[in-house]
């Protein structure tokens, strides 16, 4: 079930961010976000764009946190919203326009992964 898959990658992920069994990677944890985030997973989207907003396992970029954060605000999470909405603030109007290009774009790819992986 593609549900389970999406859950499990967000938990294998957090295992290695904190090194839970496994030996501590933040690298291999934003690998593992970022497929939940590409399956529309708003707690991945969260987390890829909290990797790039810190610089854990990817170098700091808030105008790529941003995007990710603009994703995971869609699901109407009022974290996801606030952190995107501080995030958009921080950086301002341009920044976030950019931002906000490239979440519609890449809406468009997840929409495409969710109903590739919902048609197996």
């Amino acid at each position: 079930h593609i549900f389970g898959q999406i859950g499990a990658q967000v938990c294998l992920g957090a295992m290695y961010a904190v090194g839970e069994g496994v030996v501590k990677d933040p690298a291999e944890a934003l690998k593992w976000y970022r497929k939940a985030a590409d399956l529309g997973d708003a707690k991945g989207q969260y987390l890829v764009g909290e990797a790039y907003e810190n610089g854990v396992g990817v170098l700091i970029d808030k105008n790529e946190a941003l995007v990710w954060y603009n994703l995971a605000a869609i699901s109407g999470e009022d974290f996801y919203v606030k952190r995107r909405n501080r995030l958009e603030r921080q950086l301002g109007t341009e920044p976030a326009q950019v931002a906000q290009q490239r979440s519609k774009e890449l809406l468009k790819q997840i929409e495409q992964n969710m109903a590739a992986a919902a048609g197996r």
